[in-house]
């Protein structure tokens, strides 16, 4: 691969912090049935947040607030500290999932509230990959055009009332429980042709696809989202071997890298694939309970929380991992450090 960089992320968070009593309360108030009857949803609910470990996750209160306002301002906590102007950008791409319209391009509007007069931007959607992906297609292009030094990549996505707490059944549980793991947030990565003040260098990126699972998950249009999680979490299975497909073009094995930065449905997924891998998990923080599944987001929200809270030393080699619906897996591997500008 050309050299090409990825910086720290910049992130947002809601300040409406919600745990899981505040969805079962929700939960509640829309349950039509007899005590009895809901103390067997109650119970199962809170088997699906044992189960992932989920603690607290954050909403933004107001339906009318701004998805691309979110993600001006993730971007703006990225630019900063990559030591990068937002005019120096050539590529903008929105991986978000949520939308408030079909057109134009959501990227058209942060470009424009980033106070960008001219700029290739477009959006990504990929389910919980849409970020990621856009940082493999940004390495893409700066591949194949001499002329696109700097993309930012971002993404910002809000529930604003697309998560139904209308559990009335046990099948019900099954296919809205998931939704109540969700939770608000916005991020953003800058990747350029040269060295950032705070990142890495990216040596490789991998993206597969298996869509004959796509109808299991689902958040249509002008409707609530809904997951066979059960079924969703089992293709997880087919995530150690993708991410061994990408060491190996890299000359890596697992025990090379350093810390696994995963997407984080779930506690249980990440424990699982990082046992198939024969890796300790605490090369792989647990972040499920911190903020939820913030779609989008929870890959670069989980380095945030480990440049925070471990020791991230220049040569160490991160495994960025994402798995979304469909069924998408988009993987980079990234060497912290790497000729970063001081």
């Amino acid at each position: 691969m050309d050299a090409i960089y990825l910086s720290s992320p910049g992130i947002k968070l809601p300040g409406a912090k919600w745990t899981n009593d505040d969805q079962l309360a929700k939960v509640r108030e829309h349950f039509r049935g007899t005590d009895k009857e809901w103390k067997a949803v109650e119970r199962r609910l809170n088997f699906v947040f044992r189960l992932c470990s989920s603690d607290e996750r954050y909403y933004e209160p107001d339906v009318e607030h701004n998805i691309a306002d979110y993600a001006v301002w993730a971007s703006q906590v990225c630019l900063e500290a990559a030591g990068v102007e937002a005019t120096d950008l050539d590529m903008l791409i929105n991986g978000s999932v949520a939308r408030e319209y079909f057109e134009p391009a959501t990227a058209m509007e942060i470009g424009a509230k980033l106070g960008l007069e001219e700029v290739h931007a477009f959006d990504v959607t990929s389910a919980c990959a849409g970020l990621l992906q856009g940082v493999h297609i940004a390495n893409a292009f700066m591949c194949m055009y001499g002329d696109v030094e700097r993309a930012l990549v971002c993404a910002a996505d809000l529930t604003k009332g697309r998560i139904s707490y209308d559990v009335q059944s046990k099948q019900d549980v099954q296919y809205r429980a998931a939704g109540l793991t969700i939770g608000d947030g916005a991020s953003a990565f800058v990747v350029s042709r040269s060295p950032l003040r705070n990142g890495g260098r990216i040596l490789g990126m991998l993206s597969e696809s298996l869509p004959q699972h796509y109808h299991l998950c689902s958040a249509p249009v002008g409707g609530s989202f809904s997951s066979l999680s059960g079924d969703l979490f089992k293709l997880h299975k087919h995530m150690p071997d993708h991410v061994r497909r990408l060491l190996e073009k890299c000359g890596k094995t697992p025990a090379d890298v350093d810390h696994w930065i995963c997407h984080q449905p779930s506690d249980s997924v990440v424990i699982k694939i990082m046992e198939d891998l024969e890796v300790d998990l605490e090369r792989a923080p647990l972040c499920h309970g911190v903020f939820g599944n913030t779609i989008n987001s929870t890959v670069p929200m989980t380095l945030d929380y480990t440049l925070q809270h471990k020791e991230v030393k220049p040569g160490d080699l991160l495994l960025l991992s994402s798995a979304a619906a469909g069924f998408m897996m988009v993987s980079l591997l990234l060497e912290w450090g790497a000729d970063t500008e001081e």
